[in-house]
């Protein structure tokens, strides 16, 4: 996990918050990520990556939080792999790594943003897959 401050913390409570209500309210897909890589992420630069619907939230230098809003969490594995090809090529490199994750799950912004981190963290010992969803910690021991 990495230290956020608490203006970003309150900034992305609320959109967490907001997001679970449309979960309930109206019964709507919604999904959010994790993004990390390791240059810093400019979120405007971000931002023209993803779709007029989506939100961006810079949470440091390296990682950035993601709402794929009205999204399956299928849906946004594909607009996951899209943003992921246009960093590869904005970076020249290919060490972004993002976690996927059901934004109507949990109730808690923060156990949400602790399991994004925890599948960033295991998708980061994997190389061959970048994008990875809550399944891959089910072969964690």
């Amino acid at each position: 996990m990495i230290n956020i401050d608490d203006e970003t913390k309150k900034i992305l409570e609320s959109e967490i918050n907001k997001v679970h209500d449309a979960c309930q309210r109206y019964d709507s897909n919604n999904s959010a990520a994790v993004l990390y890589h390791e240059k810093n992420i400019d979120s405007d630069v971000l931002s023209g990556f993803l779709r007029k619907n989506d939100k961006v939230i810079r949470l440091d230098e390296n990682h950035c939080f993601v709402v794929f809003g009205y999204t399956s969490e299928t849906e946004a594995y594909n607009a996951a792999k899209h943003l992921l090809a246009e960093l590869d090529k904005y970076f020249k490199n290919s060490t972004t790594c993002i976690a996927i994750e059901s934004a109507c799950k949990y109730d808690s912004a923060n156990i949400m943003i602790n399991k994004l981190f925890q599948i960033l963290k295991e998708t980061k010992k994997n190389s061959i897959s970048r994008i990875e969803y809550e399944d891959i910690l089910d072969e964690v021991v």
